[in-house]
């Protein structure tokens, strides 16, 4: 301190009061701040250290830790390890683009999934910490959703204990998917049957997209949620040119929000950035919505064509490795990544062995019925590549990838096209407008045209 309760300063400078309340000051940290133990159910010792009251178990992750019911936490580590669940499963593996699919052997031990999962987990369960649960998501959303990983199945499990819900998003048929209350929307549906009767059906209302000449589409707008691995809500922004690995034109790359048209950004990407512990290398965890003229955001739905069930099947994908297009067996749930460089580390401080990452993601909108003002949230269909780190650095081309963003815009009847035939007028129906929008690590191109005949 240097001024007395009065304001006056003290005639021989700072004068220093004793910390109080269980707290000291740590000067290699800072010598004027005093500082207490993370969590309340802790008091701190003489040499500092933090010890958690009688019953209650300390749980460190990372440089923090808490305190958990020690009978709660007994009872979840005997069904739900850490060492079961640092197991990442790499069911995509490949060399090279054209390689042939391979599932990782040995599997990996994530460092970060084996330190932070008990916290998490119990965290989530026992004391309903929204952080907690939110980084519980995050640990099976990195193992693309796996029904049989250790994460996907803690938290489709918590699901089950909680039956209330948010927004009006109920669950289908008492599964486990629905917007619980102060946990994460993971899931859209978990059963056979699909959840477009529920969410992809709804009416999102847009402006006129018909202009007095007759030549500009009206123009969606998104926004994008963003998440940090420990659960940390980073904000909200408006959509972009986020979603696209191959960079470019900034003027060039939001031509996908124009309403009809159909786009596409591709490019052989250099993976070896991602291999660094740069910023820009962060792996960040992403949900999207669609805004319409009244603020109202409606949830887009995630189609992750590497998801799989407990038996290996993939519900989104089938046996040509080809997207499956029937709905009724879909499996949709809501939050992504764009590149995994976190979950594939075994050690802290090291790059990671194993690099997954969006080769392809589709945003697909549907138009309903005759009315320009008519569409579903629209699907954001992603497809996961994933490559070893040594046959990233090991050159030869195989640090290159082929990645794309592109949206499609899908006719639901063939009235809606008649009725847009006059609506976008015959001078956009045929427009097509190829463009170079840069380069970054070889071919780079953005295709955009806008599409009224159901192209």
């Amino acid at each position: 301190m240097e001024r007395d309760l009065g304001g006056t300063l003290f005639p021989n400078g700072k004068h220093c009061t004793p910390c109080v309340n269980s707290t000291r000051v740590f000067p290699a940290v800072d010598p004027y701040v005093c500082r207490a133990c993370p969590d309340p159910l802790m008091s701190m010792q003489a040499d500092g250290s933090c010890v958690c009251a009688t019953d209650w178990s300390l749980v460190t992750y990372g440089e923090s830790a808490t305190c958990v019911w020690s009978a709660s936490l007994t009872s979840i580590a005997a069904t739900y390890s850490s060492v079961n669940a640092q197991v990442m499963q790499y069911n995509d593996v490949r060399s090279t683009d054209g390689g042939t699919s391979y599932t990782k052997s040995p599997s990996l031990n994530s460092i970060m999934i084996n330190t932070y999962f008990l916290a998490a987990i119990t965290n989530c369960w026992v004391q309903q910490e929204r952080h907690a649960c939110q980084m519980l998501a995050n640990m099976c959303v990195l193992q693309k959703y796996h029904q049989s990983s250790t994460a996907c199945l803690a938290f489709r499990t918590r699901q089950t204990v909680i039956t209330t819900y948010e927004h009006g998003f109920t669950s289908l048929l008492g599964g486990q998917d629905g917007w619980r209350t102060s946990t994460p929307f993971l899931y859209q549906s978990t059963n056979t049957i699909t959840a477009s009767a529920q969410l992809l059906a709804q009416t999102v209302t847009l402006t006129d997209t018909q202009t007095d000449d007759n030549s500009k589409t009206g123009t969606l707008k998104f926004k994008l949620f963003s998440y940090s691995f420990n659960g940390t809500f980073l904000g909200s922004q408006v959509l972009g040119s986020q979603l696209q690995l191959c960079g470019g034109d900034a003027k060039l790359l939001t031509h996908f929000l124009r309403f009809g048209t159909n786009f596409e950004n591709s490019c052989q990407l250099d993976l070896t950035p991602f291999l660094s512990a740069s910023p820009n290398a962060t792996t960040l965890f992403h949900e999207l919505f669609i805004e319409d003229v009244g603020g109202t955001l409606f949830p887009c739905p995630i189609k992750v064509l590497n998801m799989r069930l407990g038996a290996g099947s993939t519900p989104n994908r089938d046996d040509a490795n080809g997207e499956r297009v029937d709905e009724d067996a879909n499996q949709l749930t809501r939050r992504f990544y764009l590149v995994d460089n976190l979950s594939g580390k075994e050690s802290f401080g090291s790059n990671p062995v194993m690099l997954s990452y969006a080769k392809s993601l589709t945003l697909r909108v549907m138009m309903q019925g005759t009315s320009n003002e008519n569409i579903r949230p629209p699907l954001l269909v992603v497809e996961y590549a994933e490559r070893e780190a040594s046959d990233i650095l090991d050159g030869a081309g195989k640090q290159y990838s082929h990645v794309s963003f592109s949206t499609e815009y899908l006719k639901d009847s063939d009235d809606f096209w008649r009725a847009a035939h006059g609506l976008f007028g015959t001078a956009i129906v045929l427009a097509l407008v190829v463009v170079s929008v840069g380069e970054r690590a070889g071919r780079n191109s953005a295709r955009s045209h806008a599409c009224a005949m159901g192209c």
